[in-house]
């Protein structure tokens, strides 16, 4: 059993075209809104996993809905600045889905992708994949570099104000530690770590899914 990253994409704007993704993908949203605290328009069928204010100039959020067609739309974000959207799949029968482990905010050249909760590690999941998302307000860094063990997977923004990057790390067996990443410029920044598992299911006649859910962490802060 795996975790893959299928595919991922970025924009300006209030809603991202969603790349190729097959039905029970899982289609995880990254959201930042530039020069307000209050949160964007989250359409109904997603699900938030975590959503932070950046210090008094932003709001991001993480959520995800899970596709049940070859088809899916992102929806409106009203009020998102910008968006990113990633497509993970699991092996066959399993369903992809996430948690929220961390968030860290500073306004100083380290950006900290915080630890993932102590004890947390399930050892009755074959897979964990860990995704670090971060939104700061400076054009000039060097954003794409990843903590630790992770890669990059997007970097994008608005050439003025923000810049914005997603990384992940595809098969952890050891729970992530806090890790920094330092820049060339203070910027007042904001990071998310979340964790991807593997949940078993039995497809349904109708070409659905009755699975297991694990408890999930998350929520605003």
């Amino acid at each position: 059993m795996a975790i893959s990253l299928i595919a991922s994409d970025e924009t300006t704007g209030t809603s991202i075209t969603i790349p190729t993704h097959q039905i029970n993908d899982t289609l995880l949203f990254f959201v930042y809104r530039d020069g307000a605290t209050g949160a964007p328009t989250i359409p109904s069928d997603c699900q938030v996993v975590h959503a932070s204010v950046v210090g008094s100039f932003g709001y991001i959020i993480s959520a995800y809905k899970i596709a049940t067609t070859t088809s899916e739309t992102s929806g409106t974000w009203t009020n998102a600045s910008h968006m990113a959207v990633m497509v993970f799949r699991g092996a066959a029968d399993t369903l992809v889905l996430p948690e929220a482990f961390a968030t860290n905010s500073t306004s100083t050249t380290t950006v900290t992708f915080g630890a993932q909760i102590a004890g947390s590690l399930r050892t009755n999941q074959s897979d964990l994949a860990v995704v670090g998302t971060v939104a700061q307000r400076n054009i000039a860094n060097a954003i794409g570099t990843a903590p630790g063990a992770m890669v990059n997977i997007l970097t994008g923004g608005d050439g003025a104000n923000y810049q914005i990057a997603t990384h992940w790390d595809d098969a952890r067996t050891t729970q992530w530690a806090s890790t920094s990443i330092t820049l060339t410029n203070a910027a007042l920044n904001r990071t998310q770590v979340l964790g991807l598992f593997e949940q078993a299911y039995t497809p349904t006649s109708g070409g659905g899914a009755i699975f297991f859910r694990p408890g999930m962490s998350g929520g605003m802060d």
